[in-house]
């Protein structure tokens, strides 16, 4: 079989957003295993430990919250999560819940990073 390289290969949709989906997930998945391997600098006397982070956040509650949310343990399973998602995502593809918790988790990060990590 020959490879006509003259006409354009018209991709569907439904193909499209199967691409799309595992391109995210694998993008997604490599920056949660960054934010893994990190988990060292960000307590303790690291270098980007919350304490120092939380008091950009000026409502007490959510200031609580977040405090919780970004413990060791609790970081640590929400990315264990994330990355449980994100092969969910690349094996059986979108479902409203599992994009619901890679939405939510993603802006948890970015409010621990103070928006986009560039590390």
């Amino acid at each position: 079989m020959m490879l006509d390289w003259n006409s354009p290969y018209v991709l569907s949709t439904p193909l499209a957003v199967r691409c799309l989906e595992l391109l995210f997930a694998w993008s997604a998945g490599i920056q949660t295993l960054e934010y893994w391997r990190m988990r060292p600098a960000m307590q303790g006397d690291g270098l980007w430990i919350w304490s120092i982070q939380r008091q950009d956040i000026p409502n007490p509650w959510m200031r609580q919250f977040l405090d919780a949310l970004f413990s060791p343990s609790v970081f640590s399973s929400l990315l264990a999560l994330r990355l449980i998602a994100l092969l969910s995502l690349a094996t059986q593809g979108s479902h409203l819940l599992n994009v619901g918790f890679l939405f939510i988790s993603n802006l948890a990060l970015l409010i621990r990073w103070r928006g986009a990590f560039n590390g």
